[in-house]
This record gives structure tokens, C-alpha cells and sequence, in this order.
């Protein structure tokens, strides 16, 4: 799915594709969750997520959705935190060691 420069879904069904699918979750197949993260995390405007959540009719399998796939914490995010944190300790270290001075 694309979007025109207006921000609104290129595809004549608007956002009926991705309710479907979400509304089988977690019945989906791989290929079909691969798509639906993709979708996410690549093309979802911030109107076409809340317009999802605030969908009554999928609420408990978006939930469910972004719980597993989406709001979660991976390695690579935990890398990055760590590696800030490092980064951070080493400048306040170095301000500190030239206080000292």
C-alpha cells in the first residue's frame, strides 16, 4: 500500500485490507504477518494507526498485534540504549575528570 502526497491510502479498499487481516490475528499466516508488520512500520500514517485502534470491531486482536509484534523492546533497540548510555557516561566522565583539573 502507497500514499498520495495528500497522506491518504492509494488503494481502493482504504483501510478494509489491514482490518481484515487484523481481524483473523493471530489466525494469520507468516506471509500475512510479515506484510502487516511491514505495513506498520513502513507505510502507517499516525491517522491510519489511530483510526485502527479506535476500531471496536478489531480492538482486542490490534491489541494483541501491537503487544507482540510491535511495542516490544528487540536486541537492536537494546544495543542502541546501551551504546547511548556508554557514550553518555564517557562525556560525563570526561567533564568531570576535567573539573578535576
Amino acid at each position: 500500500m502507497s500514499y498520495e502526497d495528500s497522506g491518504a491510502p492509494r488503494h481502493e479498499g482504504g483501510l478494509a485490507p489491514i482490518e481484515s487481516v487484523l481481524a483473523r490475528y493471530p489466525g494469520i499466516s507468516d506471509e500475512e504477518l510479515r506484510a502487516l508488520k511491514s505495513w506498520f512500520m513502513r507505510e502507517a500514517s499516525a491517522l491510519d494507526v489511530g483510526m485502527l485502534a479506535s476500531n471496536e470491531r478489531i480492538a482486542p486482536q490490534y491489541a494483541q498485534f501491537r503487544a507482540d509484534h510491535l511495542d516490544r523492546l528487540g536486541t537492536r533497540d537494546a544495543m542502541n540504549a546501551l551504546a547511548w548510555i556508554i557514550a553518555a557516561a564517557v562525556v560525563i566522565a570526561g567533564v568531570v575528570l576535567v573539573a578535576m583539573k
